[in-house]
C-alpha cells in the first residue's frame, strides 16, 4: 500500500498526471502480485493487480472517485546482476475521469546501504531510482529520476528495528503530456523505516517507510520545486 503527495508534477507509473504549475496531488494506492513460478533467485517474475486513485487535487482537476483506476499486468527482473525490472500492464477505469490504456514500463533501482545493518549503527547510504513509461493508446512518455544521498542511523535506544534516514536529493521529470521540458530540482528529505516480521532466522521480511522532502527548482517549471511526500507498507 502506498499514500504520496507532490506538490505539483507528476506521480511514476500512473495514468493521471499532475495539472501543471503548482497544485496539490494525493494519490493512494494498493497492490498485490504472485509468483506463479516461485523464487528464482536473482531473477523475478510477478503477475499483479493494483488500483489507485488521486485525491485533494485543485485548480479543477480530477480529484476522488472519479479517478479511481485498476490495473493488472506482469513484471519480471530478467538480468541477475542488473536492478532493472520491465512491466506491462492494462490499465482499467472505473472513474468517469479515468481513461483505460496499456502501459509499458522500465524502471532501475540501485545504490549502497540500503539494507539495514546490525554490526554498526550508523552507515553512509545511496539510492538511486529512474522509471520511464509509455501509455500505447494515448501517446503520452513520461520519465522519473532521483538521487539520495546520507548517512542511515539504526535508533537503538528505541528499538533496533527502527532506522533513520536524512539525504540530500536531486530529481527530475518528463512528461510529454505537459511539454517537452525536463524540470530538475535538488533540496533535502528525511526518511524513517521501522522493519517488521523478523525471526531468530529470518531477517525482516515486511517494513514500514514514510519519507518527506522538499526541493528547490534548478531548471525547468514549478514541477521541479515544492513538497514530496510518501508513505509505503510493504508485506
Amino acid at each position: 500500500m502506498s499514500l504520496n503527495y507532490r506538490g505539483a508534477g507528476l506521480q511514476p507509473g500512473y495514468a493521471t498526471s499532475a495539472t501543471p504549475g503548482t497544485s496539490n496531488n494525493w494519490q493512494a494506492g494498493a497492490e498485490a502480485y504472485w509468483r506463479p513460478f516461485g523464487s528464482l533467485g536473482d531473477r523475478m517474475f510477478e503477475l499483479y493487480a493494483r488500483g489507485y486513485e488521486s485525491f485533494g487535487v485543485k485548480n479543477g482537476s480530477a480529484s476522488g472517485a472519479s479517478t479511481l483506476q485498476t490495473a493488472v499486468g506482469a513484471r519480471a527482473k530478467p538480468f541477475s546482476q542488473f536492478d532493472a525490472i520491465v512491466a506491462f500492464e492494462r490499465i482499467i477505469a472505473i472513474g468517469s475521469n479515468a481513461n483505460p490504456d496499456w502501459l509499458a514500463r522500465l524502471a532501475y533501482s540501485g545504490g549502497f546501504g540500503t539494507e539495514r545493518r546490525i554490526d554498526v549503527p550508523s552507515w553512509w547510504t545511496l539510492q538511486a531510482y529512474a522509471e520511464t513509461g509509455a501509455y500505447l493508446n494515448a501517446g503520452n512518455v513520461y520519465g522519473t529520476t532521483n538521487l539520495e544521498l546520507g548517512r542511515t542511523f539504526r535508533m537503538d535506544r528505541y528499538s533496533p528495528k527502527w532506522t533513520v534516514f536524512p539525504y540530500a536529493v536531486i530529481g527530475a521529470d518528463y512528461d510529454s503530456n505537459v511539454d517537452h521540458s525536463i524540470p530538475v530540482g535538488a533540496g533535502v528529505g528525511i526518511s524513517t523505516r521501522y522493519w517488521l516480521r523478523d525471526s531468530r532466522y529470518d531477517s525482516p521480511r515486511s517494513y514500514v517507510d514514510v519519507s518527506v522532502q522538499y526541493r528547490l527548482k534548478i531548471t525547468g517549471d514549478d514541477r521541479a520545486r515544492g513538497v514530496f511526500f510518501g508513505a509505503i507498507y510493504s508485506y
